[in-house]
């Protein structure tokens, strides 16, 4: 049989077309464009690459030149100084840049272009949309009368929780089922969650999957050793510093 190009290209669509009912799943659908890449910082710092955009949560220390990944949006949790750090904001804001944040602490970040939030207050970020959730804990270095926040984000039905300094708190059973990607702190300090406390929110919220953030190297391991066995329903992620994570997403409609 003589292969022509014609042929080459109508097999070549042909067998993107059996792999694809054959995973159900088909190939166009892993696009660069389809995908969300997620990379550790430091403590609650986390980078989300999505499509063109470029979105950070409570950056702090930006090692090396960021310059060359300068955010399209910065979401702050709170205006504690390893969660709202003008130093690393300066290194990835421009002029187009928006950043979100507590009502309470929009006075920090005047000059900047922000956008105040109450919780669960909601919005769009281009086509992005978020909610602002309560973030506390018993303690008063994280009072509830503050309004602090954390915030989910929704890449096209993929559904992300930063929860900043907060506890298990009574707010997250309305979120049962409803998100993919949580980041939790295991600090088992200034009344933030612990290791058993990290397990009771997963157990609430349901996740798909859970990265660690600001944690504590032995409340951590602690964690990993006593309850991650035992976790069914939830995959455990564990990021290293500066490390990433590439989920592919379902085709944008």
């Amino acid at each position: 049989m003589k292969f022509t190009k014609k042929t080459v290209i109508i097999g070549a669509i042909g067998l993107i077309f059996i792999i694809g009912a054959a995973t159900g799943i088909p190939l166009f659908f892993y696009a660069k464009s389809n995908r969300l890449t997620i990379t550790f910082i430091y403590r609650a710092g986390i980078m989300l690459e999505h499509n063109s955009k470029r979105i950070y949560i409570d950056p702090y220390v930006l090692l090396g030149d960021y310059s060359k990944k300068p955010a399209d949006a910065i979401f702050i949790t709170h205006s504690h100084e390893d969660h709202l750090s003008t130093y690393d904001i300066n290194k990835i804001y421009t002029e187009s840049t928006t950043i979100y944040c507590p009502t309470t602490d929009a006075s920090l970040l005047a000059q900047y272009n922000t956008v105040p939030l109450e919780p669960m207050e909601e919005g769009m970020f281009g086509k992005i949309p978020f909610q602002a959730f309560p973030m506390y804990t018993e303690s008063v270095i994280h009072p509830e009368e503050n309004n602090w926040l954390g915030y989910i984000l929704d890449f096209n039905g993929f559904t992300l929780f930063h929860v900043g300094d907060s506890d298990c708190i009574p707010e997250y059973a309305q979120l049962e089922g409803k998100i993919d990607v949580l980041f939790l702190p295991i600090y088992d300090s200034y009344n933030m969650m612990g290791p058993a406390e990290v397990n009771q929110t997963i157990h609430i919220i349901k996740p798909r999957y859970m990265i660690p953030i600001h944690y504590l190297d032995e409340a951590l391991e602690e964690f990993e050793n006593d309850y991650v066995p035992y976790l069914t329903d939830t995959i455990f992620l564990r990021l290293q510093l500066g490390e990433s994570h590439t989920f592919r997403l379902a085709q944008e409609t």
